[in-house]
């Protein structure tokens, strides 16, 4: 358990629009607990200016196996008597073949998902498949959906991926000593692409 006070005045007035501060005059309390299994917290404050709550934040984690988690969180607020906002996690990952995580966020305001994300990747011998999306519904559109199909050749990584969001295709080559430099060619509605990435610093050195 944690309690804080906290006051913030500012004291004359300054010229320079990033001196400026906003007063404040709260007090905050936090409670936590941490299992071998489970994780709970809670969050809340209280505005001595305005006289009114500050919102509640819930959050709880849940690990029932080494390779399986499930986060959750919820802001409620307490001067409108009503729920704000609710996310949740789910991540299965071994380490080696198969990793997954979904995600969302919901808001009880508009009455509407905000983002989904999603990803799974999955490994077959030298082959590594893959999917990874954002998608926000609030436009309607994907922020990122990625097709990626990679190919381990001991020291160098051929891959091919598709990025929905943007329609562009890309040819990746890439030698595994040097992770941070590749190679990669690419196409889209506008004609080739082309992106050495990693090695515009060795050039200008």
């Amino acid at each position: 358990m944690r309690s804080t006070y906290e006051w913030l005045e500012q004291i004359g007035e300054s010229p320079f629009r990033f001196d400026r501060t906003t007063p404040r005059h709260r007090v905050r309390g936090s409670v936590s607990y941490t299992g071998d299994v489970v994780s709970l917290s809670a969050s809340s404050g209280y505005n001595l200016l305005t006289q009114a709550p500050e919102n509640l934040t819930v959050s709880a984690g849940i690990e029932p196996l080494e390779q399986v988690s499930l986060r959750a969180s919820g802001v409620y607020s307490l001067a409108q008597h009503r729920p704000v906002s609710a996310t949740a996690a789910l991540e299965i990952d071994d380490g080696e073949r198969f990793a997954l995580r979904l995600g969302g966020s919901y808001s009880f305001v508009r009455e509407q998902f905000d983002k989904v994300v999603g990803g799974v990747q999955l490994s077959l011998g030298g082959w590594k498949v893959g999917y990874e999306a954002i998608y926000d519904a609030a436009q309607d559109e994907f922020e990122r959906g990625a097709f990626t199909l990679l190919r381990d050749l001991d020291c160098r990584l051929i891959g091919l991926s598709y990025d929905q969001a943007k329609g562009e295709v890309w040819l990746e080559y890439r030698i595994t000593a040097i992770p941070t430099m590749g190679l990669r060619l690419g196409s889209d509605q506008g004609g080739l692409l082309f992106d050495i990435e990693g090695w515009e610093e060795l050039l200008q050195e």
